[in-house]
């Protein structure tokens, strides 16, 4: 599966696009598309173990700075599946972290992460409750903390960092 070519960003994806996210002085941007495979191919091969995977294998949606960019992306590790139900990672030139399991999960990952009470705080009184509304719209079933959704994703997807240069 190209990672660009006629993929249509989800619409969780872009209700997000005008939510700020900041944490620790480390925001995530939410790209207006995917980033094309040819862009992708230019830092790629900087982090990827060889023979371990392509840039066809990642369909990058955001972006974070701090020193060097990482890129938040969907692995598309799952053959047939749609792109909502493949895993959600963050890679680039810091360490590769498996976020969640799928577009699902990861909303809530955010909603947790970026809310200082949690996701169990009162919604008034969480500093972003918009992404708390938007994981509870797009995926009322998914309700969980951020660690708990890394910790679902790494149960399946064990080997992750394997397919990464270390250095």
């Amino acid at each position: 599966m190209d990672s660009s070519d006629g993929q249509l960003m989800p619409e969780a994806l872009r209700a997000l696009a005008d939510v700020p996210l900041e944490l620790d002085g480390a925001g995530l941007r939410f790209l207006p598309g995917f980033l094309p495979v040819e862009m992708t191919v230019l830092w790629i091969r900087d982090i990827v173990a060889p023979g371990r995977a392509t840039p066809n294998d990642f369909l990058v949606f955001g972006e974070t700075c701090v020193d060097e960019i990482d890129y938040t992306a969907f692995w598309l590790v799952r053959p047939g599946a749609a792109i909502e139900d493949q895993p959600v990672v963050s890679i680039g030139y810091g360490a590769p972290q498996l976020l969640a399991a799928s577009l699902a999960d990861f909303l809530w990952f955010l909603a947790d992460a970026f809310n200082p009470k949690g996701i169990d705080g009162r919604l008034e009184d969480s500093a972003n409750y918009e992404l708390i509304r938007i994981a509870g719209r797009f995926a009322p079933d998914n309700r969980q903390t951020c660690t708990s959704a890394e910790s679902r994703a790494a149960e399946e997807f064990p080997n992750f960092a394997d397919l990464f240069v270390r250095n």
